[in-house]
């Protein structure tokens, strides 16, 4: 169906939800506004999507993406550092989390201990691109949205959202944690 396209991207607009906005660097994302480089991390993939490549050609970002299945904390730690002493800016991306509850929707220990680390060094702004359940795991973030699916519309969308060519418009269908219940989202102009 040709039309779908348009619908897809219409909905992704419209449902697209921002939790959390406390850091104004973030909202709209521009380039000028950084005063260094910005890093995205993508976490649950391999390989670029959308997302990234949007990132890099928009911003120059420099990219880390990591699966779930990366078991060393120390490690991973020692990265987080890294990253926060080079990038006072870092997107972080949760991208192929699983649809279903169990095992945290597959999101590793490791992997949240590297979030956590990652936002107490550093400016970052959380994109869930998956179940807004998982956004438990992040009801503290500074700067979260919840944006549902993780495809290639979804990801353009995100971006957008980001340097604020459209405003934030989504709320959540679902309580996630007592600061984000049913309905809330906070709306950007």
């Amino acid at each position: 169906n040709q039309e779908s396209y348009g619908i897809r991207k219409k909905v992704a607009v419209n449902a697209i939800t921002l939790l959390s906005n406390k850091d104004s660097i973030f909202f709209p994302l521009k380039q000028s506004n950084v005063q260094h480089k910005i890093a995205y991390i993508g976490i649950g993939i391999n390989k670029e999507n959308a997302f990234v490549r949007r990132m890099k050609a928009d911003f120059d970002a420099a990219v880390c993406l990591m699966d779930f299945s990366i078991n060393n904390t120390d490690s991973m730690l020692k990265i987080a550092d890294s990253i926060a002493g080079i990038y006072k800016h870092v997107i972080i991306g949760i991208h192929q989390t699983n649809r279903a509850p169990a095992n945290n929707f597959g999101i590793s220990t490791t992997a949240l201990q590297f979030i956590s680390r990652l936002q107490q060094k550093s400016k970052t702004m959380l994109l869930l691109f998956g179940n807004a359940y998982a956004a438990k795991n992040w009801c503290d973030a500074d700067n979260l949205a919840v944006c549902y699916e993780d495809d290639s519309i979804v990801n353009n969308v995100a971006v957008d959202l980001l340097e604020g060519f459209s405003p934030f418009k989504g709320v959540l269908p679902v309580s996630v944690c007592d600061s984000y219940k049913f309905g809330y989202g906070i709306k950007t102009s």
